[in-house]
């Protein structure tokens, strides 16, 4: 994010503005999960969050000046929010309740290293392609996981039975 400020001439407070806009759209996105739905309904949120993601990168990627760049970082946000709600409501209602600690377990072992991975091949990626560069190479990336969502998340398992399910229970 530092690099696109800086390509978009943002001072510090126009950089801070644009992680708000992130932040925000994070809030708004995560609040959907608020919302009830089943496994379907679920799936298709978490698809749309994922495209959001991409259309945000995207933008950040081309869109020229500051204000549009603004919106992208909160489509982005937004995205981001649906994607973490809803990949934790569809584990809990497609994952048996005894396997739920190891599900969750790995699934967040493997965003850690998601996140190491990517930090690494970022740094080497704006130093070679430049800042919008390496977004775009993201956004294409994230396209990909779209893809594979609306592939994956089709044949995923039907919800479990009530009793198996930690969804609603407190």
């Amino acid at each position: 994010e530092l690099p696109l400020g800086r390509d978009l001439g943002a001072g510090a407070s126009g950089f801070a503005l644009l992680l708000t806009a992130n932040g925000i759209g994070v809030v708004l996105g995560s609040l959907s999960g608020a919302r009830p739905g089943g496994l379907a309904e679920y799936k298709r949120r978490y698809i749309g969050g994922a495209a959001a993601v991409a259309t945000g990168l995207i933008g950040m990627s081309v869109l020229p000046w500051y204000g549009a760049a603004l919106a992208a970082f909160v489509a982005f946000g937004m995205g981001n929010g649906l994607v973490v709600v809803h990949e934790r409501l569809i584990f809990q209602l497609a994952i048996p309740q005894r396997l739920m600690g190891r599900a969750f377990a790995l699934l967040d072992a493997l965003g850690a290293w998601g996140f190491v991975t990517a930090y690494l091949v970022a740094g080497l990626t704006v130093s070679e392609l430049g800042s919008r560069g390496a977004i775009g190479v993201a956004a294409g990336g994230m396209g990909l996981v779209v893809l594979y969502a609306l592939v994956a998340l089709r044949r995923a398992a039907a919800p479990v039975s009530a009793s198996e399910s930690v969804v609603g229970r407190t």
